[in-house]
């Protein structure tokens, strides 16, 4: 069984986060993700840039600052 990886909101660790990507102009082909800085993310949760993390990421920023 393959492991995924899930991306979350750096802010609410909600999963209804996108993120700029590259595609072909012509084909419609996706080439690749942007550089995932803040303002190439967005979370329709927080309706903001956030910035993404990984699930274990945000549940471990969770548990250290509690």
């Amino acid at each position: 069984m393959k492991n995924i990886i899930k991306i979350v909101c750096s802010q609410c660790g909600g999963h209804n986060v996108e993120a700029k990507a590259w595609v072909d102009a012509n084909t419609n082909r996706y080439l690749g993700d942007a550089v995932f800085d803040d303002e190439d993310t967005y979370c329709r949760d927080c309706k903001e840039h956030t910035g993404l993390v990984t699930e274990d990421e945000f549940n471990s920023s969770i548990i250290s600052d509690e």
